[in-house]
């Protein structure tokens, strides 16, 4: 075999030199990318045709080399509108692009790492590597649920006579905590039509700038629905907090504790604790 054979023979992949055996290390790359558990194409960023797709790649979406890749792994007539082309050629030229993505022809969702490679002829081309998050993304929302209900759960509103409305806090007030309490505790007036609503922060330990803000526009709010609000188990701590940070009790109604608080609900709706003898 002459010098140029020898050299044509070993052309691949930007792999050129004499002895190199062309089949071989073919068969090693796709062999390598074939034995990834995870869905790898190749494909060409101004036609879009897929260049390249491995074993898994194959069993879902089938042999699909030459064919496009919005045909086929999304099922549409046109590419697709968070296509990642212009980054990876672009902003991240030469680096790994990684996002997210739910498949709507699988599915699944998967986390994708994208990237502008040489190929054989020199030009750029996608290579993307779409990692199968499914349940990574289950257990996450499982979670997220889980969080939103223990947050419910911790910010209740509870009718305890009609016409009054209690709802206890219990533990640190983050925004979240505070703003879900400010939006349950409106709502919950709405639906009963509560003239009286204790808010009991005795269980809370400590109330900063932003928390208390929150509380007297939930209290703000609820005057302006027409009831009246009862804050109770304001302890000597937060007490100070609450003047040193400014905050106006005046014309808020106030109670060393839920029992007090109750006892003057009562009365503002006409009722009252009668002892037994």
């Amino acid at each position: 075999m002459n010098e140029e054979a020898e050299q044509e023979k070993g052309k691949v992949a930007g792999v050129e030199g004499p002895g190199v055996d062309v089949d071989l290390l073919n068969h090693q790359v796709t062999s390598i990318f074939d034995g990834i558990n995870e869905i790898v194409y190749v494909a060409d960023p101004e036609t879009y045709d897929i260049l390249f797709v491995n074993k898994l790649a194959q069993d879902i979406f089938g042999n699909v080399v030459g064919q496009t890749c919005y045909q086929v792994f999304q099922r549409l007539d046109h590419p697709c509108a968070f296509c990642t082309n212009k980054t990876i050629l672009g902003e991240y030229k030469g680096k790994s692009y990684i996002w997210e993505f739910q498949n709507q022809v699988t599915k699944k969702w998967y986390r994708c790492i994208d990237k502008a490679i040489p190929w054989t002829d020199d030009r750029l081309v996608r290579f993307e590597m779409a990692i199968d998050v499914t349940d990574l993304k289950r257990a996450e929302d499982r979670l997220t649920h889980q969080a939103q209900e223990i947050l419910e759960l911790s910010t209740p509103v509870v009718q305890v006579w009609e016409g009054i409305l209690i709802a206890p806090l219990i533990g640190m007030l983050d925004s979240q905590r505070t703003e879900q309490f400010m939006e349950r505790f409106l709502d919950g007036i709405v639906e009963t039509r509560s003239a009286v609503a204790l808010v009991d922060i005795t269980g809370v330990p400590a109330v900063d700038t932003q928390t208390a803000q929150h509380l007297i526009e939930a209290i703000t709010a609820a005057r302006l629905l027409g009831t009246r609000v009862i804050l109770t188990g304001v302890r000597p701590p937060i007490a100070q907090t609450l003047v040193h940070l400014g905050v106006d009790l005046a014309e808020i109604e106030t109670r060393s504790s839920m029992a007090a608080g109750l006892r003057l609900a009562l009365g503002m709706v006409g009722l009252k604790i009668v002892p037994q003898n």
